[in-house]
């Protein structure tokens, strides 16, 4: 019933589509195909835990074309993307373990005969739909299994970022089979060379539901790609999506999907979909913010600032309240001479210990001297004040130094 429900998923997903777009330089082929909308943020990457690839199979993927700027080095590896001469109604299970199980021998490792290494213009703008993922447990001798049939029960995070992956697909117009072979941790969205559909459509509809970006930071590192002239933005200017469309960078192999954000002035600027952020929450992460979540926020942050001036408003009409309740039990209690005194923390001459007390506090320490004609009784108070009472309790002297 599990499986039935999924398939019907995919399918009910892959009914709405949207077009996937190059940008055009000079006479550069514009590709304008269907795609799949599933609700992804995030390109298909390396997962903390194996069981969660098993969310990839039956979403489509796009082989993007490769780079017109960018030179390949010697050393570098081309993406192990193999063709499988056979059709999917003359392979079975076996011949899938048998060909993501290739035979060791003296030389290293024979696979099957039916693969054959892919021309990567041919299929490039062409779509593959994930039929199934294989892999291995790490230390394991079993070799590559299904990812729905494996147990990863006692599987570390280790593990599976080092774990290989064989995922099948198949091509969308041609139905031909494909193997794709890679470790876990080389996914990383911009250099594979496959796009995923269900990342393309999210951010496409996002350009064009939430057109509006508001920048979180001074940025003066810009670059007019309209005529390479170099542009600056200011913390909360707006910009306006565009589009988001692949473009031919010399930094990687394979076209890159990016916002094409206009500015006030009318200049357009490039925009990685990783450096915008749709929650403030993680503001810190990106350098565009929606303006709809921006203006959500400055809203927030002004009535938390009016919460605060209220209470801030309420504390000092306590404190007043208190204060002028203070100093009318004071003036009731001594007169209005002294009680104003006290309230404004001064001793004078002629003041008994508990007005003291009341002006000052209780001292930190209490001496006592005793002459044969006189008792005075000194009070000790922080930073060399003291205060002196003769035997009837009155103060006589007030010392500071």
């Amino acid at each position: 019933m599990k499986k039935t429900f999924f398939v019907v998923f995919v399918l009910i997903c892959c009914s709405s589509f949207s077009q996937i777009k190059i940008r055009k330089e000079k006479v550069e082929e514009v590709h304008k195909v269907k795609i799949a909308q599933i609700d992804s943020l995030y390109p298909m990457t390396k997962l903390s835990q194996s069981p969660q690839y098993r969310k990839y199979i039956g979403l489509k993927l796009f082989l993007k074309p490769a780079s017109q700027k960018y030179k390949v080095s010697s050393s570098e590896l081309t993406p192990d993307i193999r063709k499988i001469n056979k059709k999917e109604s003359e392979i079975s299970e076996k011949d899938y373990l048998k060909i993501v199980n290739p035979k060791k021998t003296r030389y290293g490792f024979a696979g099957p005969s039916d693969l054959e290494y892919i021309d990567f213009v041919e299929y490039a703008g062409k779509y593959f739909t994930i039929l199934n993922i294989f892999t291995e447990k790490r230390r394991s001798t079993e070799g590559y299994k299904s990812i729905v049939k494996v147990d990863f029960s006692d599987e570390t995070k280790k593990d599976a970022r080092y774990r290989y992956l064989k995922i099948i697909l198949k091509e969308e117009n041609t139905n031909e089979l494909f193997i794709w072979s890679l470790r876990a941790d080389g996914l990383n969205g911009e250099r594979d060379p496959f796009l995923l559909t269900t990342y393309y459509g999210k951010h496409e509809q996002i350009c064009n539901k939430t057109p509006k970006f508001v920048a979180l930071k001074n940025k003066y590192d810009l670059v007019d790609i309209t005529n390479g002239n170099k542009i600056s933005l200011k913390k909360g200017d707006t910009i306006t999506c565009k589009g988001f469309e692949l473009v031919d960078l010399k930094e990687f192999r394979f076209l890159q999907p990016r916002y094409i954000f206009s500015t006030k002035n009318n200049a357009e600027l490039m925009v990685e979909a990783r450096k915008l952020v749709f929650n403030y929450k993680y503001a810190t992460f990106g350098d565009y913010v929606s303006l709809e979540e921006y203006n959500r926020k400055m809203e927030l942050k002004k009535m938390a600032a009016e919460e605060r001036a209220k209470r801030k408003e309420e504390e000092r009409l306590k404190r007043e309240k208190e204060q002028k309740e203070l100093k009318n039990s004071l003036v009731k209690k001594y007169g209005s001479k002294y009680g104003k005194l006290i309230f404004e923390s001064k001793v004078v001459i002629g003041m008994t210990k508990e007005m003291c007390t009341d002006a000052w506090g209780s001292p930190s320490d209490v001496n006592k001297m005793i002459s044969k004609h006189t008792v005075l009784e000194q009070w000790v108070y922080p930073g060399f004040n003291y205060l002196y009472f003769d035997k009837t309790g009155k103060l006589t002297t007030i010392q500071n130094f």
